[in-house]
């Protein structure tokens, strides 16, 4: 692990109770030498009023989303799903060979503090907090978490 990822770590697990220490991607770019000011635009897509879990939905998400990126000129279509979704537009991804070669699964911050909130245990150890430091820490570290 790199000296800024233990620093991140280190200012969000000891020094956040306020929540003033960003998310990584806010730490980055704070931590940038160059800095941008052009503004990012965000738009958000029309509802598809279906089940999210149904296979015809996610992929309508995977092709309108895939139509913005055309016209928008861009060379990757980056989708946000949470896991059930997630699974399913793997398995079209894997089954359409180079369809959506070009599309990027990410899957959503629930589910990725989900399954990395026990690496967090592992590293309270490691830096030497006792369990009853750790369960106080992990406890002020958690609810400031953003994704």
């Amino acid at each position: 692990m790199a000296m800024d990822e233990l620093a991140w770590l280190a200012c969000r697990a000891l020094f956040n109770t306020s929540c003033t220490v960003p998310n990584w991607n806010g730490w980055v770019s704070k931590m940038s030498m160059e800095q941008s000011t052009t503004a990012s635009i965000v738009g958000y897509m029309n509802p598809i009023f279906h089940s999210v879990t149904d296979y015809a939905t996610v992929q309508q998400c995977l092709m309108t989303s895939m139509q913005a990126t055309r016209l928008l000129e861009q060379t990757f279509t980056i989708v946000t799903f949470d896991l059930a979704m997630a699974k399913i537009a793997y398995n079209i991804l894997w089954q359409s060979g180079d369809r959506f070669s070009s599309v990027i699964i990410h899957i959503g911050g629930f589910h990725t503090n989900v399954h990395i909130s026990p690496l967090w245990d592992i590293w309270f150890l490691l830096v030497g907090l006792r369990k009853s430091s750790l369960r106080q820490a992990y406890a002020q570290v958690v609810p400031c978490i953003r994704f």
